[in-house]
């Protein structure tokens, strides 16, 4: 067996462990599991829902579920934090999550690699990935932002992948990491950053290796196919979704009309699927900028770099036992992510710098700054867990530094106060009961 092998293997039985044990623990729903575990039933249902994010995730959910046999029960109405859910349900419809939450692990692994790194960087990493609480929490209950995060890098990947290529080769690759980067659009719009970075980096490329023309005709197929591929996914949203349902008041009588079951006059005229196509995507934007609602738990983008106001999940009381579950992150890993990025700034301005890794961490940098400072313009509230894609770059930043500036022992010992921190903070990861004084 390689090392490699090894590597992969290690890594692939720790984040399947971390993500699937207590996976229908609790045996109840967790925040947004009222939202989004009642979204996915409704592709059960058929009827229409409303929601401010693409249906992608959602739908990878529904997809999984269904593979998994899951049936909707009508006493199951996903209406409160705390609701009663059976195990067989909770493991349909966290499947998803946890499984991307595993692949994601292996993705790290293999990207520090095509980064340049040596192998026993790429396994060190991996196993920093894996015992970040926050990632994980993230993807072990129905929450979507796993697969915005594994979306967005495996379009990295398969970007940097076909720089390494030419001629058709090249181009395939090219064309999967324009359709993953319009997965993680396609999942939440932040993920935006992602597409942005990928045409800003063969802009760049384009600027000292091709004609402008090769660019030109580049970014025309990058468009086309993340128009094509976005468009379809609203396609399949629709047909699943053909029934009037929840969602009717936030659409015009025309929506409402395609719908059947609806209750609109006969002579309204229904939309066709692009206009349904068209008017979703501008009244989930007008939600998006126009949302003001509050929540004791939101957060503004420059408080999370230092883990302020974590947002608490879920609790529960047993005779003397208390079980909380906050989103939480592993603060060694959060605080070697600050100490990294100061390092790098410094390492752009420094003239001796090593040349192999400064490329690696100029771009981690400008992919932290840009997942963070880009929730400058958000408006609507947001949460620490926002911070997630701008952590995962930051912790890449970090490995990718280690590997020139730190001892082995050095690295040994980290892990080692990561491992600790990972378990001592597992109780409000996982939730478990924990008897009071």
């Amino acid at each position: 067996m390689s090392t490699k092998t090894k590597h992969l293997t290690i890594l692939f039985i720790i984040s399947f462990l971390t993500h699937f044990l207590f996976l229908t623990y609790p045996q109840e729903v967790v925040f947004d599991e009222v939202h989004f575990g009642k979204f996915v039933t409704y592709y059960f249902t058929h009827n229409f829902y409303f929601d401010i994010h693409p249906p992608l995730g959602k739908l990878i959910i529904a997809f999984f579920a269904y593979l998994l046999g899951y049936q909707p029960k009508s006493e199951i109405k996903f209406d409160h934090i705390g609701e009663p859910v059976p195990k067989e349900v909770l493991f349909t419809l966290r499947f998803a999550p946890a499984l991307f939450g595993v692949l994601f692990i292996i993705l790290i692994y293999k990207l520090i690699l095509l980064f340049g790194f040596s192998e026993r960087t790429a396994f060190f990493g991996g196993l920093i990935f894996a015992f970040e609480n926050g990632i994980l929490i993230q993807s072990k209950f129905i929450f979507l932002d796993i697969f915005l995060i594994f979306f967005g890098f495996l379009a990295l990947y398969f970007f940097f992948s076909s720089q390494k290529e030419r001629g058709l080769k090249s181009f395939l690759l090219f064309l999967l990491s324009s359709i993953f980067a319009t997965f993680a659009f396609s999942i939440k719009w932040t993920g935006l950053t992602f597409f942005l970075l990928i045409v800003g980096s063969f802009y760049v490329i384009s600027v000292f290796k091709t004609p402008f023309w090769k660019f030109f005709l580049k970014l025309v197929i990058f468009l086309s196919v993340s128009f094509l591929i976005y468009f379809l996914i609203f396609w399949i949203h629709f047909s699943l979704l053909n029934y009037s349902g929840p969602g009717d008041p936030f659409m015009s009588q025309r929506f409402q009309k395609s719908l059947m079951g609806n209750k609109i006059e006969k002579e309204v005229k229904p939309l066709s699927i692009l206009g349904k196509f068209i008017e979703l995507n501008w009244v989930m934007l007008k939600h998006n900028l126009h949302f003001e609602a509050s929540h004791p738990y939101s957060s503004k983008w420059y408080q999370w770099p230092f883990m302020i106001k974590p947002i608490w999940y879920w609790s529960k009381k047993i005779d003397n036992k208390m079980g909380n579950i906050y989103f939480l992150g592993n603060f060694t890993i959060w605080i070697l992510v600050l100490f990294a990025i100061f390092k790098s700034l410094m390492l752009i301005f420094k003239k001796s710098s090593p040349k192999d890794i400064l490329w690696p961490v100029v771009f981690t940098l400008i992919g932290y700054f840009t997942n963070l400072i880009s929730f400058i313009f958000v408006t609507r509230i947001c949460f620490l867990y926002h911070y997630l894609p701008a952590l995962c770059f930051g912790m890449l930043n970090f490995i990718f530094l280690s590997e020139k500036t730190l001892k082995s022992k050095t690295k040994i010992f980290l892990l080692i106060l990561i491992i600790i921190n990972f378990f001592l903070f597992s109780p409000v990861t996982y939730g478990f009961l924990i008897p009071q004084k």
